[in-house]
């Protein structure tokens, strides 16, 4: 299954997991500060790579950060669902 967009409130949703959730890249260890508070400069697309897992990959720019979270992977797809 696989979810390209961009989504309002989604950079709030990545955000905290990508703080929250294991990281498979280093740069997501990076990730600090109030979501609330930043602003993207571009574009947040979440691509979500396996549902079961919850293995998503976000891109923002040239970087892409990949994270593990099976209940935002279950959100995501439930907010494009309605």
């Amino acid at each position: 299954m696989a979810l390209v967009g961009t989504f309002p409130g989604l950079s709030g949703l990545a955000s905290t997991a990508v703080s929250d959730a294991p990281a498979v890249e280093p740069e997501a260890a990076a990730v600090t500060g109030d979501a609330g508070a930043a602003s993207l400069a571009q574009p947040l697309l979440a691509h979500i790579k396996d549902l079961g897992t919850g293995e998503i990959s976000l891109f923002q720019g040239e970087r892409e950060v990949i994270i593990n979270d099976p209940a935002l992977a279950r959100r995501l797809l439930s907010a494009v669902q309605h």
